[in-house]
């Protein structure tokens, strides 16, 4: 029984830590983004960040920590299945990551290809410092389009490249060894008997 209540009472701490920090962070985005905000105070921050880190996962936090109420909207506004992803980019890239999860087709990339789709979304979304050989987007279903077929192509080069190599059939070569002996050695016990022939016809 004491040994229970011991547990019980250094656990209490770790338990309560998710909530200090969500505590904490809810504060920091009233202080940072008080005029997106429209006067909400710290505890409906809070309990909101609650829902999302549910919802969410552990990226929630950080997003909202980054881009503030933007953020949460749109992790408020995903589906269960884009919830983490979308949670995922704005954390990682904050604005830009904002911007990458507004589309629904960019986060069914993320989800399909992972970083490699976010490093080539990302690409599509900065100004270009060298001549590029691939023709110009229209608009973002071209984009989108175009980094599909590259992951696609990398996809599969990828799976080429780690395919493992054949195996070798033992049981063939081995009959063939045994078949290659045995007709060696009926060749040698023929000459053998046509030599032992031969001496018996000599006068």
């Amino acid at each position: 029984m004491v040994m229970w209540l011991a547990a019980l009472v250094f656990a209490a701490p770790a338990l309560a830590a998710p909530a200090e920090a969500i505590r904490e962070a809810a504060e920091g985005i009233v202080a940072t983004f008080a005029d997106e905000l429209a006067d909400a105070s710290a505890d409906a921050v809070a309990a909101q960040l609650e829902r999302l880190a549910a919802t969410c996962g552990d990226n929630a936090v950080q997003a909202a920590r980054a881009v503030g109420p933007r953020a949460m909207a749109a992790m408020e506004q995903a589906s269960a299945e884009d919830g983490p992803a979308v949670a995922t980019l704005i954390a990682r890239h904050g604005e830009a990551g904002l911007q990458l999860a507004r589309q629904p087709e960019n986060i069914k990339l993320f989800r399909q290809f992972g970083d490699d789709a976010l490093t080539l979304l990302l690409a599509q979304t900065q100004p270009a410092t060298a001549p590029s050989t691939d023709p110009p987007a229209t608009d973002a279903s071209d984009a989108n389009s175009a980094v599909t077929a590259r992951l696609s192509t990398a996809t599969r080069a990828a799976a080429q490249d780690t395919q493992p190599p054949r195996e070798t059939n033992w049981p063939r070569v081995i009959g063939l060894c045994i078949a290659v002996s045995v007709v060696w050695l009926a060749l040698r016990i023929w000459l053998l008997l046509r030599q032992n022939r031969r001496r018996k016809n000599r006068p």
